[in-house]
């Protein structure tokens, strides 16, 4: 009894999604390691959006939930891909949830 998986690739493709008052990215679609943790995903949009610590930063993946920090973006990618892609939708405020 197989279940289907999503096989991971070495690099995932992410796609940075804005929503909310956030700001639209230039360049939104990046390959990043299925070894990096959700959290280095959200430090390297911080840095992105050019955001203060304090200023408010929220992602969710697929519009619907928020991951835990130490998840890594491979087993994401496995669980939630769309179309061979991390969809992540980032806003300023909190939209969903």
């Amino acid at each position: 009894n197989e279940q289907m998986t999503t096989k991971v690739p070495d690099k995932v493709k992410v796609n940075l999604q804005a929503t909310g008052r956030a700001q639209i990215l230039k360049r939104n679609k990046f390959k990043l390691s299925k070894e990096d943790k959700f959290l280095k995903l959200q430090m390297f949009l911080r840095a992105q959006l050019k955001l203060e610590q304090s200023e408010a930063l929220f992602l969710f993946v697929n519009s619907s939930f928020v991951p835990r920090a130490d998840e890594s973006l491979g087993t994401l990618y496995e669980n939630f891909s769309v179309g061979g892609e991390l969809i992540i939708n980032y806003s300023r405020e909190i939209s969903w949830g």
